[in-house]
């Protein structure tokens, strides 16, 4: 009997066979291609996450640990971090760090998109879902994303404070890569991904990581040398890759919306998620055009920032930098919630949503970069 969680049951469901029969080879190559992937799952939830879940219930406090280091990877907590980088650490770590955000983040939804691929408690009741999300599978976005930042930061790390050594013999560079891995393996933990998606993810983040700090921050940093008597070429630059990235998106969206239907209605009553039907394509596709308003504005704010407000001068006391993060995001939280309560009281019309969710994201770096330093001058901090 074919297994429930076969993508094939969404693709062929009330449709009529065809009257020219399959060959016995094109039958045994789909069993295989499908058939081996659900048992690899059952596996992986057979021997990892029902054991791991076990020894962490038996653990007192281990549970809140694993959910507490996935929480620093989701929006809330990169959006503090990055605000906290700015204020009070680094201005320049923040601006080249923040880009790897919506890259890795819609790269990481358009793959998922195409694999297709149910998390472990979408199949299976005796997987806690302790991390609930609409979007499928593999890769890990936490993986991804956490290694990608571990591997930029360490490197970034090196060449700005490092003292000639290798950027794996300091421990401070061993710090960001056991925090990359702990976010890592709290998903497997919180029955969110598979050892194999975080596996994945996580070595798709190292190479964005190298990539990013090697090759496409030194290229964007002589193309803004070049062009630092155009402001406007360099705003229009990064808004075009910002229209390109919204223009891949819906063409995904709309593949894998054909491609893989609606979601069964297994999946559904398994996945626990807070609303009332699970839609990995329709919900995902607003965060995913939100990471691309991110893109967007952070193309923006670099280069007024660096035209008007060529630096931000670091705090020069403890009480000011609290002062700093509690202000800041103040003003970070109280713009958000004002354009979210916008959204959901104009939760009729799709584009309208859309386009209220590319403001509500377009705004963050704005105001991490221009918005708060502004508001720290005005009251002296």
């Amino acid at each position: 009997m074919e297994s429930s969680s076969s993508l094939l049951n969404v693709v062929n469901h009330g449709k009529k066979p065809t009257s020219r029969p399959r060959s016995e080879s094109a039958d045994a190559k789909d069993r295989f291609s499908f058939s081996f992937l659900d048992r690899f799952d059952k596996f992986e939830r057979e021997y990892f996450h029902i054991p791991m879940q076990a020894l962490a219930k038996s653990i007192p406090g281990m549970c809140t640990l694993m959910t507490t280091f996935g929480a620093t990877c989701t929006g809330e907590g990169l959006v503090s971090f990055f605000g906290l980088l700015c204020w009070t650490i680094s201005v320049n770590a923040c601006i080249h760090g923040i880009w790897l955000v919506p890259v890795v983040e819609v790269l990481n939804g358009l793959i998922k998109w195409q694999f297709g691929r149910p998390r472990p408690g979408w199949n299976d009741p005796r997987v806690d879902v302790l991390s609930t999300s609409h979007e499928y599978s593999f890769p890990s976005s936490h993986a991804m994303l956490s290694w990608s930042l571990a591997t930029f930061f360490a490197y970034y790390w090196y060449d700005n404070v490092g003292t000639g050594q290798t950027p794996t013999s300091i421990p401070i560079y061993y710090a960001f890569y056991c925090h990359a891995a702990a976010v890592s393996i709290s998903r497997v933990f919180d029955g969110a991904h598979y050892p194999k998606d975080i596996i994945i993810g996580g070595f798709l983040g190292r190479q964005i990581g190298y990539a990013h700090y090697h090759i496409t921050l030194p290229y964007f940093k002589a193309y803004a040398k070049l062009n630092s008597t155009q402001p406007m070429m360099q705003i229009m630059s990064g808004n075009l890759i910002s229209v390109a990235m919204l223009v891949v998106t819906l063409i995904c969206y709309t593949i894998a919306k054909r491609r893989w239907g609606k979601a069964p209605k297994k999946w559904c009553l398994l996945a626990c998620v807070k609303q009332d039907n699970l839609q990995p394509h329709f919900v995902p596709l607003f965060d995913y055009v939100g990471m691309c308003g991110v893109f967007s504005g952070l193309s923006v704010a670099e280069v007024v920032m660096n035209s008007t407000r060529p630096g931000l001068l670091l705090p020069t006391s403890w009480l000011d930098s609290l002062l700093r993060i509690v202000v800041g995001l103040l003003v970070l939280i109280g713009m958000w919630f004002a354009v979210r309560a916008i959204e959901k009281g104009m939760a009729t019309n799709t584009v309208t949503r859309l386009l209220l969710r590319f403001i509500r994201y377009a705004q963050v770096p704005p105001i991490i970069l221009l918005v708060a330093p502004a508001c720290f001058e005005a009251i002296g901090i």
